[in-house]
């Protein structure tokens, strides 16, 4: 314990204050004190002096200060595979891949208790979820393989140890379906930031022989939404094992829903050729394991629900054959989407616009010119009318190119008609951009002020000037907007696409408001919030243009698509009275599936006071009616009972006040025949070698466990000395204030009473 001082100003200036302050005391009391007894001149000199010793102590502001010391040392984790994969008995003696495992550890454990004496050693399972085990066992239960997110979870649990290394024991394939399919390499990443090696040490075999014949249909793209009478591109990700110098016929059916009533399931087909329709193509295969990307296309004739089928055609003594499909659920609707774009020069406005000029979405286009040109600018006086547009846009535009009527009129048809609003990062935008105090501001789901209105120059404070890596939050993983293909893991497309050059500093205006994306940092880059009928949306960058020159021209009209039918209500096709809707539409056998539905009035908001009966049908037409929950205008219930595997319908009924709402409202979704853990066993080198690399680690097979344990061992690892402080304030508090509001009111009194006031 020791007494510290922190003055307010340096030592020598509070010292010149103290000195100044007593000599004014001495002097003009002396005269004034000779008229009194000198009980009372001492009395009151000391009450005064009292006073300036008070106020000397708030000024030096002196605190008790206690210390106190321990030590830290390092932490290892091993971190080993539990999913079902690693029953796969290809080790040595057809010993399962958990088995070597475990070997491997028994083997090296008079190493690890050596190594335990000078590092910490924490031990996990992980599969879909993480959990903490004082020793590993023979145990496979897991369903998913989820290496990126059991990566996160493990850096966000020892984010306070200091950790030498993981020692990742797994067959290294990610088989995880959302939100638990986070790429293992943006986390390695992380890891690598915070100068976390990973050292993979990997088990099982990473194919078949060349008698091992089996096609894998691994993937299936195509956007869950879709429009009438346009070309729809359908990609699929094919594995071919054992079938090289083969020929592969692959082929798309699309259900006919003709004459089929809700509940039913349409026979599937090939869909009708228009135009330059592919829905059959033939490949030829290289290798004994390759893996090919083939694109199909089809042209949707008719609205409404649909099922797709891909199906790579079985080859000769081809024995398993369940995993040659993938299926999916579409929905197809009309269009008539009209959008106004308000928007500058810069090239993003450009590829927006790319998205339009479609039956389905329709952007009108309104350049507004800056500086000595801004007397030029023109806004149609039709454009704020009820009806005229669906969405509004507002580009790197100021707030001063609108007039007090137009952004009111704005205002008004997203907060009563329901319109969409987006606004998009800038210099110009946001609070830089003058919308502080507008009516916009109380709409668009960011904080600004009025001071961070600029003219167009930089402000440091309010943008990033770095690139910034665009990626799903954890909210985001499973949002409509983010979902740029229908991949098990569709966040990976994100890893791939090209940064943003620059971005706003947003925050989010209050805890309603999601944040769908962010940077590789943790810059929130997307916001969005819905209140009303209203959506709107608060974008922190203007450069998705590069995906496009970057070779990612179908992610890029896909995102602005998205956007667009999201701000309209239209990623459901929800004008229907009575809705219900399911996102994603594929599933693995007894997965919870989520289903969302609600009934609306005329105009769109929502009935909050409507009484539902919801009907789940089995694919062996069975039917039962799950919990609800949720109250107000949308509902929740998840469907548990999902382990046939085959198509389950949602039949959505409302009444108020004992009438029908409106139709009945039917979904659907697919529970898939297939085993992600066991149809493709084969362990995934490459994925750890590239989760080594991006966090500095380095693979290391199981025989050579033993010389990187050693080699830590006899590493001389850093302690950390930790040095706490904890400080209690003689000065700031309310005995103080007291004693110089007393000391002070006394002198005053005693003055007064002596005839000196």
């Amino acid at each position: 314990m020791k007494l510290v001082f922190s003055p307010i100003m340096s030592w020598p200036v509070t010292l010149l204050i103290a000195a100044a302050l007593g000599l004014v005391i001495w002097w003009s009391y002396r005269p004034k004190l000779k008229r009194l007894s000198p009980l009372r001149s001492r009395l009151l000199l000391s009450l005064r002096v009292a006073s300036l010793l008070v106020f000397l102590l708030m000024m030096l502001r002196p605190s008790l200060e206690f210390t106190s010391s321990e030590t830290e040392g390092m932490t290892l984790i091993i971190a080993g595979d539990s999913s079902r994969s690693m029953e796969t008995p290809d080790g040595l003696g057809s010993q399962s891949r958990r088995q070597a495992l475990l070997n491997t550890l028994n083997e090296n454990q008079k190493t690890l208790d050596e190594l335990s004496e000078k590092v910490t050693i924490l031990r996990y399972d992980f599969d879909e979820t993480l959990v903490e085990r004082d020793t590993l066992e023979l145990l496979t239960i897991g369903e998913q393989t989820a290496v990126g997110a059991s990566l996160e979870e493990l850096l966000q649990e020892t984010g306070n140890e200091r950790v030498v290394g993981v020692l990742l024991m797994t067959d290294g394939a990610q088989r995880a379906f959302a939100p638990l399919n986070i790429d293992p390499r943006t986390i390695a990443l992380r890891y690598g930031e915070q100068r976390i090696p990973i050292h993979p040490v990997p088990f099982g075999g990473t194919g078949q022989s060349e008698n091992a014949l089996d096609l894998v249909v691994e993937e299936l793209f195509v956007d869950p939404i879709a429009f009438e009478k346009t070309t729809i591109p359908v990609t699929i990700r094919l594995r071919a094992l054992g079938a090289a110098g083969r020929k592969v016929r692959v082929k798309l059916l699309v259900e006919d829903r003709r004459a089929r009533a809700p509940g039913d399931v349409g026979t599937m087909g090939i869909p009708l050729i228009t135009g330059d329709d592919r829905p059959v193509k033939e490949v030829t295969i290289n290798s004994s394991n390759e893996v090919k990307t083939i694109d199909l296309s089809f042209t949707p004739q008719m609205t409404g629900e649909f099922k797709l089928r891909v199906e790579a055609e079985p080859l000769s003594k081809e024995v398993k054959t369940v995993n040659n499909t993938r299926e999916t659920i579409i929905t197809v609707q009309k269009g008539g989407i009209r959008v106004a774009y308000l928007h500058s020069i810069p090239p993003e406005a450009k590829f927006i616009l790319k998205v339009g000029g479609t039956e389905q979405i329709q952007i009108d286009s309104n350049l507004m010119y800056l500086g000595v040109l801004q007397n030029r600018n023109r806004i149609p006086a039709d454009w704020f009318e009820p009806n005229r547009f669906d969405v509004y846009m507002i580009g790197d535009i100021p707030a001063d190119l609108l007039t007090d009527k137009q952004m009111a009129a704005l205002a008004t048809r997203v907060s009563k008609d329901g319109a969409g609003l987006m606004m998009l990062g800038g210099l110009r935008s946001f609070g830089p951009g003058g919308y502080a105090g507008t009516p916009l501001e109380k709409l668009l789901p960011v904080v600004m002020k009025e001071a961070e209105k600029s003219d167009g120059r930089v402000a440091p404070d309010l943008h990033y000037f770095q690139d910034m890596k665009m990626r799903p939050t954890p909210r985001g993983r499973s949002h409509y907007l983010m979902r740029l293909d229908n991949s098990r893991n569709p966040a990976e497309i994100w890893t791939k696409l090209p940064p943003l050059q620059k971005a706003n500093k947003l925050e989010a205006r209050h805890a309603l408001v999601e944040v769908l994306a962010e940077s590789e940092n943790r810059a929130p880059l997307l916001f969005a919030h819905e209140f009303g009928r209203a959506r709107v949306l608060a974008f922190a960058g203007d450069t998705t243009w590069l995906w496009h020159l970057n070779g990612f021209q179908q992610e890029h009209t896909r995102f602005w698509q998205q956007v667009i039918l999201w701000l309209s209500r239209k990623e459901f096709d929800s004008d229907s009275s009575v809705w219900a809707r399911v996102d994603p539409r594929n599933f693995r056998q007894g997965q919870r599936v989520p289903i969302t539905f609600g009934a609306r009035k005329d105009r769109g908001e929502p009935l909050a006071d409507a009484k539902f009966q919801v009907t789940v049908k089995t694919p062996d037409g069975q039917e039962f009616s799950p919990p609800l929950q949720g109250i107000g205008g949308e509902r929740r219930l998840e469907v548990t009972d999902t382990n046939q595997p085959g198509d389950y319908w949602i039949k959505v009924e409302a009444t108020r006040d004992g009438q029908p709402v409106g139709p009945t409202a039917w979904t659907r979704f697919l529970i898939d025949a297939g085993d992600p853990e066991l149809d493709n066993p084969a362990a995934d080198y490459q994925l750890l070698e590239e989760i080594a690399k991006l966090s500095g680690g380095s693979m290391i097979p199981p025989g050579d466990l033993d010389d990187y344990l050693k080699q830590l061992q006899n590493e001389r690892l850093p302690n950390l000395e930790l040095t706490e402080i904890h400080k209690t304030s003689l000065w700031d508090n309310s005995y103080v204030m007291m004693m110089f509001v007393l000391f002070l009111s006394s002198e005053w009194f005693l003055r007064k009473k002596s005839g000196l006031v």
